[in-house]
């Protein structure tokens, strides 16, 4: 895999982690801000993976390069994993929440916003929505 064209590393699976089995390929890495996110987040995301039914190995990919179909979910780079999230709602506004909300976020909080007892084996985190008087509705 380190020899394809496009992979920065290459990781294998070791329990609930994965373990960077190859150099990462700096020099293929053409954006400014893409060897900052690497470092800053490629652990934790390839991390995400580890689990019994998650791949054996892992390789990452730099920026404007991908080996799947389109509607896929992407990988590590920064444009795919800064989605956007937005919460709309009669008392919600864009800055009622300011969190680094992940997808996995979005059950636990809702279903705390809600009332409902979140299983504590849950990934994600139930962050507390702003709840306000009721204007007459």
């Amino acid at each position: 895999m380190a020899g394809m064209p496009g992979v920065s590393a290459v990781w294998t699976r070791a329990g609930d982690r994965y373990t960077r089995v190859s150099p990462v390929r700096y020099d293929r890495m053409t954006n400014p801000g893409e060897k900052a996110w690497f470092v800053q987040h490629a652990q934790e995301l390839v991390d995400t993976e580890a689990a019994a039914y998650g791949p054996e190995v892992i390789a990452t990919l730099v920026d404007d390069t991908t080996y799947s179909v389109a509607g896929d979910h992407g990988g590590i780079q920064r444009r795919s994993q800064q989605i956007p999230i937005v919460f709309a709602g009669a008392d919600l506004s864009r800055t009622d929440l300011q969190a680094p909300v992940r997808s996995v976020d979005v059950m636990p909080m809702l279903l705390k916003h809600m009332g409902i007892a979140v299983d504590p084996g849950l990934d994600g985190v139930g962050y507390t929505l702003p709840t306000r008087p009721s204007r007459g509705r």
